[in-house]
């Protein structure tokens, strides 16, 4: 699930109070979980929340990948800082564990988290399916597409 906004939602106390409880039960219980993608600012990562899902979710021992987004705004060497310091803060809740940097803008991440996600659900990547791939396509047939 996605929670754009959440949080940075402009709502009451109370309203964000709910939400939480919501969210914690559904982390703590939902059976499906296959995993959790946390997605953090690259330039701001764990945030109260993002560890307050940490909190939630690692005792499960499902995995998790902290998606570390806008990465385009950070120089080389801060994305090796920042990536370097996420994987260590997120071992610290668990093994296997994992993190990556993202840019939606220049498209970069996307193979990595596609195989983390391929991984979890045991189907194969676009690599190994572009054999597969419809006439006229370039990448072959998204994760989100039932098989051919």
């Amino acid at each position: 699930m996605d929670l754009p906004g959440y949080g940075y939602a402009k709502v009451q106390k109370t309203e964000q109070q709910r939400w939480r409880i919501f969210l914690g039960a559904y982390l703590e219980t939902r059976e499906p979980l296959a995993g959790l993608i946390l997605i953090m600012d690259a330039r701001r990562p764990f945030t109260e929340l993002d560890r307050q899902m940490l909190e939630w979710f690692a005792p499960r021992g499902r995995p998790i990948h902290a998606l570390l987004t806008k990465a385009d705004k950070l120089g080389r060497s801060e994305q090796a800082q920042t990536l370097t310091s996420v994987r260590g803060e997120i071992s610290k809740w668990g093994s296997g564990f994992t993190a990556s940097l993202f840019s939606s803008l220049k498209k970069t991440g996307t193979s990595e988290v596609e195989a983390v996600i391929a991984s979890w659900l045991a189907i194969e990547t676009s690599a190994s399916r572009a054999k597969f791939a419809a006439p006229g396509s370039a990448t072959g047939q998204s994760l989100l597409e039932p098989p051919l």
